[in-house]
């Protein structure tokens, strides 16, 4: 979300969590 979004805060939470992968984690998926 962009700076002052209402739910960015809650986005920092849940993009913390360990149980979340992003695309752009660096995860070795395939090696």
């Amino acid at each position: 979300p962009y700076p002052g979004q209402v739910s960015a805060d809650d986005f920092v939470r849940f993009s913390q969590s360990p149980k979340m992968l992003f695309a752009g984690d660096d995860f070795e998926l395939y090696k």
